[in-house]
This record gives structure tokens, C-alpha cells and sequence, in this order.
């Protein structure tokens, strides 16, 4: 299923109108009624960011929705300049404090045929005098993102409102983030895996438990590519893991996997969480196959997983964790 323009302006929409108050089932519910008959779930992710806001006077009037762009025009550079004509303003910056709503879409069997949409609930705020009056800043970066400093406690300009961010057709950029020039061979691995794995055997479907977001770069030689980071609303289930006596007992640790397993699901969930969350340590691992080539009870994993296995002792691996990608200081 393709989205035309008028499909994002009707989710654009769609968002604009449900606040925040109302919670996250009612804004499923109205991606849902404008994506039909795709049927819509949300993924509960812990996606929080920030990033700088703007200007606005003592009162919270706007001068500028970039503090960035207005203290560069505003300056030509010079940190002095802009002190020089604003330091008595009483001027304020302000910050933007979100999270990132996914929402997914299952548009066919394979592991990337489906669609992902986010919706970022932001607010801003008053943070700071755009002035520290016990400091003379050195350069705009003082100015803009300074260390350290008077703070303010935190104002409200507005209340907290839902922005449609983007729709992405993952089936569309199969071939774009698993190509062997520009794509991520990690995540080609982790899909691999993931197809011939007793996750995807047994049933799961990836975009039940996985929203993906790809950042961009360029590698040693000047060439672009590609990192795909997987987001999932199981890493709670590993956050606190810490290492206990029976990481040196590998029966012991594999009925620990198995609880990780029927927590988040499906199977082979805790190799996953550990491709992305690397809570494991290595010989962890090899304890873990060791325990599950036995026959009975937890500590048995058919084949084809002991050979997934297999293959990481021998070519091990991690996925970049998603950070805060949606909004950053640098944003």
C-alpha cells in the first residue's frame, strides 16, 4: 500500500486534531480510521527526546522559532555583537521536550512489509535567560547550548500537542537497507536470522515487536551508508539484567532466556534483545548453546536456532541501540 499525498496530509490531520490528554489508544484509533482496512497497533517504546526551542521575551511572546538560525542572523558570528545588542532584553530560550509514538501496520508476510508511523507529543518550554548575567559568552555556542548555567524552572508555552512526523513503507527500502554497497550488513544479518530463526517459524511477526529508524553516514571512505537501529518495546526485559552465579550455569541461565522468551512473546527473543541490547557477555553465549543442545525441559532449542547460535560464537555481532535520534541538543 502506497501513501499519496493526500494520505499524509489526512494523517497530518489526524494528529492535529487529538491531544495529548485524551492518551495514546485515541490517537491509535484515528491513525487507524485514516489508514483503513490496514489494521493499526502501537508499539509502546520508551523513545524520549530534547531539543533546542526558540526566543521569546519575559512575557513568553515569540521572537524567533530557531534560536539557532536567529542568533547566527542576529550575530554574524559574533557572541559579543548579540550581547551587546539583546543582553538588556530579557529575552529567554526555550527547549522542546518529546517522545515518539510508533504505530504499525502489517502490509504482507515478509519481516519489512509493513508500515511505520510516527507521531511526535512535544512541549516547550521556557528553560533559561538567554543571558547568563554572570557569564560573558566566548562564542554563539555559549549563547546557544551553554554548559552549566542559570536554569529556570520550567514554563510551559503551550500544551503538550501530538505533530505527525512521517509514514515510512519499510517494504519499499528491503533492497535499499540490506544492499551489499549501501545498506547495513548487520541488520541484513539480523533479518537473515531472524526468518530462519524459531521467531519467524513459529509465527512472529517482526513488526509486532520492532520499529526501526535508519541513520545515515559516511564511512571511512567517504561513501554513504546506512545504520539501521532496531527500537523494541521488550528492552525493558533485559534493562536491569546483571550478571549472577548462574551465568556460570548454563541451565540455569537458559530457563532465564526461556522467561525472557514468554515475556516478550516469541521465541529466540533473548538472542535478539542481546543483538541490540548487549547484555550478554560472550561466553555467556557459548554456556547458553551448550545448555541448549541438551534434550528435555528449558534447556532444548531445535536446529536451526543452535545453528543461529553457532554461527554468532563464531561471527559475533551487535546492532547499534537506538538513541534519541527524533530530536537532539544539535537538532
Amino acid at each position: 500500500m502506497r501513501h499519496e499525498a493526500a494520505d499524509l496530509e489526512c494523517l497530518t490531520e489526524a494528529c492535529g486534531r487529538i491531544e495529548p490528554t485524551a492518551g495514546a489508544e485515541a490517537l491509535r484509533r484515528c491513525i487507524q480510521d485514516a489508514l483503513r482496512p490496514l489494521e493499526v497497533r502501537r508499539l509502546s517504546i520508551d523513545d524520549e527526546w530534547y531539543r533546542l526551542g526558540g526566543v521569546v521575551t519575559a512575557d513568553g511572546d515569540r521572537v524567533a522559532e530557531s534560536l539557532y538560525e536567529w542568533a547566527d542572523a542576529e550575530s554574524g558570528g559574533d557572541a559579543l555583537e548579540l550581547l551587546a545588542r539583546y543582553g538588556d532584553a530579557g529575552y529567554c530560550a526555550t527547549a522542546i521536550s518529546g517522545r515518539t509514538h510508533y504505530f504499525i501496520a502489517a502490509q504482507g508476510p515478509g519481516p519489512l512489509e509493513f508500515l511505520q508511523v510516527e507521531v511526535d507529543e512535544i512541549q516547550e518550554v521556557v528553560e533559561r535567560p538567554l543571558f547568563d548575567p554572570d557569564r560573558i559568552p566566548d562564542t554563539l555556542e555559549d549563547v546557544i547550548d551553554p554548559l552549566g548555567g542559570v536554569r529556570l524552572p520550567p514554563r510551559p508555552l503551550a500544551p503538550p500537542r501530538y505533530v505527525f512526523r512521517r509514514a515510512v513503507d519499510w517494504s519499499g527500502r528491503f533492497g535499499e537497507l540490506t544492499s551489499e554497497f549501501t545498506g547495513d550488513p548487520r541488520f541484513r544479518r539480523f533479518l537473515e536470522e531472524w526468518e530462519r530463526s524459531s521467531a519467524s517459524v513459529h509465527g512472529a511477526r517482526f513488526c509486532d515487536h520492532w520499529a526501526l529508524t535508519v541513520v545515515p553516514y559516511l564511512d571511512s571512505l567517504g561513501d554513504h551508508k546506512q545504520e539501521v537501529r532496531p527500537l523494541t518495546p521488550d528492552a525493558h526485559l533485559v534493562a536491569d539484567f546483571v550478571r549472577t552465579p548462574e551465568f556460570s550455569n548454563g541451565p540455569a541461565l537458559a530457563a532465564r532466556m526461556r522467561r525472557i522468551d514468554h515475556a516478550a512473546g516469541y521465541d529466540m527473543a533473548w538472542y535478539f534483545l542481546m543483538l541490540t541490547r548487549n547484555y550478554l557477555p560472550y561466553e555467556a553465549v557459548g554456556r547458553l548453546r551448550a545448555a541448549f543442545a541438551g534434550s528435555g525441559g528449558v534447556a532444548y532449542l531445535p536446529a536451526r536456532d543452535l545453528d543461529v547460535l553457532a554461527h554468532w560464537i563464531e561471527e559475533p555481532y551487535h546492532l547499534q541501540p537506538c538513541g534519541p535520534v527524533a530530536g537532539s541538543r544539535a537538532a
